[in-house]
Formats: C-alpha cells, sequence, structure tokens
C-alpha cells in the first residue's frame, strides 16, 4: 500500500499540482498524507516527518487548511534532534494548541487531519522549557475532564520529566487529579504518587490523595496492584517498612514489586554498617546485588543511584546510566533484578540499563517506555536468557533507530540506539495467556511460560530442528478444550519464516509439519480472518499476502493440514516490530526501485523538493 501510493504521487500527482483545481490539489497532499503516516506505523519516523511540511504546505493553499497537517505526529522531533528546542516548540506550537482548544467533533471534516492525540505531543518540546509561559496556555487548553486528550497530554509531559522541570510537572499533574472521572483517574493517580514519593521531602498530603484517588478508581486487578503499592508508599514515607511489607504480603510474589519488597526488608533490618552512611537515611529503594546479600544498589532520597557494599563499609555513587536518566512514574520500578542471578538493572525514557556492578558485558537495550512494564513481569526472570541470545546473535547493520543517524545531533537517549538492541514487542498469545513472546528487533525471539518461568529462545528451537537459518516465527498456541483449560502444558505452532512448527511445551518436542505444496515448507503467518476463531479442533494460518496469500489449516487431532478456500492478505499485528529498521528500510527501497521510485530517502527529497518549488519558497 505504502508503495502505491508513493507510486501515484510520483507518477501523477506530483505533476498535478499546478492544476488550479483545489480538489486535484487535495488529492496530491493525500498521497504524502498516506506515505507519511504508513512510514510512521512502520516506525520510520524520520521519514514520516519530512513529510509533514510538504503535506502541511498543499492543505494552506486551499481553502479548509490550517496551519500544520495533525494527524500522525509532530514535525517538532527533527529540530529537536538537532538541538534547537525553540525551533522545535515553533514548528508546531500553534497548531498544536488550536486542535487543542478546538478539538473536532466526530464526524466534522477536518476530524482526519486535526488529532488532538497526536497535538498533545506538544507537552514533551514545551515542558523542556517549564519557563515557557505558553505551557500554562496548553494546559488551560485541556486541563477539563471531558478533553479526549487530556490522559494522553499528562503522559507526554510525564515523558519530558526531568531534574529542570519536576516541580511544574508536579503542580500540573496535581491539578489535574480531581478533574478526572473515577473510570479515567487510576493511572495518573498512581503516577502522581510515584512521583510524590521519589521527592526529597515527599508530601504526605500528597500522597494520601493520590491513593484516594485510585481506591475511587473501578475494583479490578490493576486497581488492587495500585492501592497495595500506594499503601506501602505511605508507610515508607511514614518510616514504617514493616507495615509496608504487611501489605505487599497481598500481592504474592508479583515482580512489579519486588524492588518494593526488598526495600522494606533493607529498611527493616539494614546491615549494622549502614548507620554510618546519613544518604541511608532516606533509602527510597535498595535492591540486592548478586545471591550473598552483602552489596545493595540504593536510590536515595537525592535521586541519587548508590552502590552500597556493606561488608566494606563503603557507600559509592552510581553515574547517571544516560543523560535523561530520572526515577519517573513511566519507568516504573525504577531498579529491577533476576533472582537466580541477583543482576541488577534500571529502566530510562528509552532504555534498559544493566547496573551490575563488574559485569564483563552489562547487557544495555532500547525499549518503549509503554513496554517497561511487560519486561519487567515477564522478563525479570529471563534477563540472563535474553541476554545471553541477544549478545549470540548478529546485530542488525544500519539505519536501526526512528530516526536517520545523520539527523540524531542531540537527545539521542530520546530514540532508540541505532547501535543497540531494542525490543521489538512482548505478548502474551491470545489463545493461551500463560505463554508470552519475546521478539527483539532483528534479533533472537523467546518464548516464556509465565507460570512455570521456563524459557525457550529461537537458537534453542532452530538448533532442535536442525536448521541452518535463524528461526523467525509469529507464536500462537493451540485453542484448548474448555473442561481441560490450563490442564496441559500448552502447545505452540511457530508461523515461522522456515514453515509450520508445532512445539509442545511439556515434553519440549519440536517438529516441522509440511505443507501440501512445494516447497513444503514456506514462510508462514497465522490467518487474519474476518472474524475470532476459536475452534480447538483446527488452527488456521497463510502464506504471506505477496506470495499469494493462500490459507491453510491444521486439524490438531489428526495432525493433517489441508488448503482453505480463501486468501489471506494482511499481515499479524506487529509483525513489522520484529524486524529492524534497517531491514524495513531495505525493502521499500528494494520495492520503490522495482517501480523506478528511487529509494526511499529519494522519494522523501523529492516531495519536499517539488512542494517547495510549487510553493515558491527556499528548499
Amino acid at each position: 500500500a505504502l508503495v502505491q501510493a508513493a507510486e501515484l504521487w510520483n507518477t501523477k500527482y506530483r505533476h498535478e499540482l499546478e492544476d488550479p483545481a483545489e480538489r486535484t490539489q487535495l488529492v496530491s497532499g493525500n498521497q504524502l498524507a498516506v506515505a507519511s503516516w504508513m512510514l510512521h506505523d512502520l516506525g520510520l519516523l524520520s521519514e514520516s516527518c519530512r513529510l509533514i511540511e510538504p503535506r502541511s504546505k498543499i492543505l494552506r493553499q486551499t481553502d479548509i487548511g490550517r496551519q500544520k497537517w495533525v494527524r500522525v505526529d509532530l514535525d517538532a522531533w527533527i529540530p529537536y534532534l538537532s538541538g534547537d528546542l525553540t525551533a522545535a516548540i515553533e514548528s508546531s506550537y500553534e497548531a498544536a494548541l488550536d486542535v487543542l482548544r478546538q478539538p473536532p467533533q466526530p464526524g466534522e471534516s477536518d476530524a482526519i487531519i486535526r488529532n488532538p492525540l497526536v497535538a498533545a505531543r506538544i507537552a514533551y518540546f514545551l515542558y523542556q522549557s517549564p519557563e515557557d509561559r505558553r505551557v500554562e496556555d496548553v494546559l488551560s487548553a485541556v486541563g477539563q475532564p471531558s478533553h479526549p486528550a487530556l490522559v494522553e497530554y499528562v503522559r507526554w509531559m510525564l515523558a519530558a520529566l526531568g531534574e529542570n522541570n519536576e516541580t511544574l510537572i508536579r503542580r500540573h499533574l496535581l491539578s489535574v487529579l480531581p478533574k478526572l472521572t473515577d473510570e479515567a483517574v487510576e493511572p495518573l493517580a498512581h503516577q502522581a504518587a510515584l512521583l510524590e514519593y521519589v521527592r526529597e521531602r515527599p508530601d504526605a498530603d500528597v500522597l494520601s490523595t493520590a491513593r484516594q484517588r485510585i481506591f475511587q478508581s473501578p475494583a479490578g486487578p490493576s486497581r488492587d496492584l495500585w492501592l497495595a503499592v500506594a499503601d506501602a508508599l505511605v508507610a515508607l514515607n511514614a518510616g514504617k517498612p514493616a507495615e509496608a511489607a504487611e501489605t505487599l504480603k497481598n500481592l504474592g510474589d508479583r515482580p512489579e514489586v519486588a524492588a518494593l519488597r526488598s526495600t522494606t526488608e533493607f529498611l527493616t533490618n539494614p546491615p549494622a554498617s549502614a548507620a554510618s552512611f546519613p544518604a541511608l537515611e532516606k533509602v527510597r529503594l535498595a535492591v540486592p546485588v548478586g545471591r550473598d546479600g552483602g552489596v545493595w544498589i540504593v536510590l536515595d532520597g537525592q535521586r541519587q543511584l548508590r552502590l552500597f557494599d556493606s561488608k566494606l563499609a563503603r557507600l559509592t555513587p552510581i553515574a547517571k546510566p544516560d543523560p535523561s536518566w530520572f526515577p519517573s512514574p513511566l519507568t516504573w520500578p525504577w531498579l529491577s533484578r533476576e533472582p537466580a542471578s541477583g543482576r541488577v538493572w534500571t529502566y530510562s525514557r528509552r532504555r534498559v540499563l544493566e547496573l551490575t556492578p563488574n559485569a564483563p558485558k552489562p547487557f544495555r537495550c532500547s525499549i518503549s517506555s509503554p513496554e517497561i512494564a511487560a519486561f519487567d513481569r515477564d522478563l525479570s526472570g529471563q534477563f540472563t536468557t535474553l541476554a545471553e541470545a541477544v549478545d549470540a546473535s548478529p546485530r542488525p547493520a544500519g539505519e536501526n533507530s526512528e530516526f536517520l543517524r545523520s539527523e540524531i545531533q542531540s537527545h539521542a537517549e530520546s530514540m532508540a540506539d541505532p547501535d543497540l538492541p531494542e525490543l521489538g514487542f512482548i505478548a502474551p498469545l491470545p489463545q493461551d495467556p500463560r505463554i508470552v513472546q519475546v521478539a527483539m528487533r532483528g534479533g533472537p525471539h523467546l518464548l516464556i511460560n509465565a507460570r512455570t518461568g521456563k524459557a525457550w529462545t529461537s537458537r534453542w528451537l532452530t538448533e532442535k530442528l536442525g536448521l541452518t537459518q535463524p528461526l523467525t516465527f509469529v507464536a500462537q498456541a493451540l485453542w484448548e478444550k474448555p473442561q481441560s483449560a490450563g490442564e496441559t502444558p500448552p502447545i505452540v505452532l511457530l508461523l515461522s519464516n522456515q514453515g509450520l512448527i508445532r512445539f509442545d511445551t511439556g515434553s519440549e518436542r519440536v517438529e516441522q509439519i509440511p505443507l501440501p505444496i512445494s516447497p513444503p515448507f514456506p514462510a508462514l503467518i497465522p490467518e487474519n480472518a474476518p472474524y475470532p476463531r476459536r475452534d480447538p479442533d483446527f488452527a488456521y494460518f497463510a502464506l504471506p499476502p505477496e506470495a499469494g496469500g493462500r490459507a491453510f489449516r491444521l486439524e490438531v487431532a489428526s495432525g493433517v493440514v489441508a488448503a482453505v478456500d480463501m486468501i489471506n492478505e494482511s499481515l499479524p499485528d506487529r509483525y513489522y516490530d520484529a524486524m529492524s529498521r534497517a531491514e524495513i528500510r531495505a525493502e521499500i527501497d528494494r520495492r520503490f526501485r522495482d517501480r523506478q521510485l528511487g529509494s526511499l530517502e529519494e522519494f522523501v527529497a523529492d516531495a519536499v523538493r517539488v512542494v517547495a518549488k510549487w510553493r515558491s519558497t527556499p528548499e
């Protein structure tokens, strides 16, 4: 679809901009809009953002045009990454404020070019200039319970959190809490509690208020978790670690609160040498390193990470793991640990950063903030397995960040590091949530039994099958019959680059199942049916769309595979998230050149040039 949109622009609409008919100009702009949107969904923000201004110039030439096309992202990222925060704000502020002040209503003709959820991203840039008076103007525009972008705005505000703007962000976050409905308040209330807890002098009333707002949210697992966390924070702030520990007992061994639990242990029975260090009087978090319990990594009341060797009575500051590191509510739990090895790491805005002292090769990878909770829950017990799998895999070369290397001159920690491995996704299988699939972009995959803690890597599966090429796959489990659900070990189908693979996680038997076609082990993906298939007697899958999309089904009882009279024309969710961005860029280049469109870089540069010339503005 991206190729077709680019081809329409290149062969037709780039030449028809001169047509005085407004509709022709709008359709020309639509081709760039579609290309920008698809590039954004593919994770190529550099190319997507560079098409935003040409698209906006075409819109502005028409009677319905607004200042900026606010649909997939703000092109403020490009000047921001060059180090020019002022230009970043100026590039999008007026357009974003216009959308936030007057968000389109459903059905309005301009709703597709004025997206308030995208406009809310201006918060990320504004709050990094906390003295800018426009921060208050934007908050007043979104700070009402009915605003469709209020929660999204706060999320981007918190993403910008750092030492220089903490006071302002705290004030604005607390001003929003009373305005939210009970149904929407829980995420922001627990974020307020975390932000307050990590301040130098936490306000007990603020913690109590945040806790009360969590309590007022609808009952459910999330409320139960965060209510217990808030109670523990209140108790720890009051100097009652034993009370905090009692609160956390209700959560069992959930990994999300392991750092809080070890903190209560440290504070309840501190090592004798801890009394010699005033910095350890107000510990916010404490996590043991290794397995002998003598070394700790602590986060003190000044938000300084420190290494505490209780046997040597030595307390050593740890340098910031990256330039923007801050214990933000979006990067909770701040410190995490693998129980079996004692390895410890922290989370930053876009990174997982190992802190284990004297580690020969500390593990580091890029991550998106929304994936941190899943990483901590599902990979805390598999950290070494993941690290070893990544270390054994070749590192994808090329342009592996959202933005091209040439554009990342500043604020590199805000983006995926092109030289680090990057998490693609963590997802439980819908057919059997006991099994979680982890995919590194362009790298290894893991399957994890979340109930037993057992994990298998794509390399192990490759070797088990005697394959010569690395295995990549989309996993789906067999549906269990209702009467036996959860009683037998899951059986997983791997729809892989090397055919259909059946994996019995109980016996660890792995086998390739041939298809009744030649070759018998083609690349496969899940069939995306027009309705969810839940029949435990069959499993469905298909060839990729570019290979014709022919569909097949496996009869579970007999193991027989037969063709189905259907064609599958779409890819599964997050299909591209398992690919490195360099692979995606290379594939687009290949397909563009097949259609005589040049490379992706050339296509984008040409569009910018053509629209600039049409508007008689400097390139």
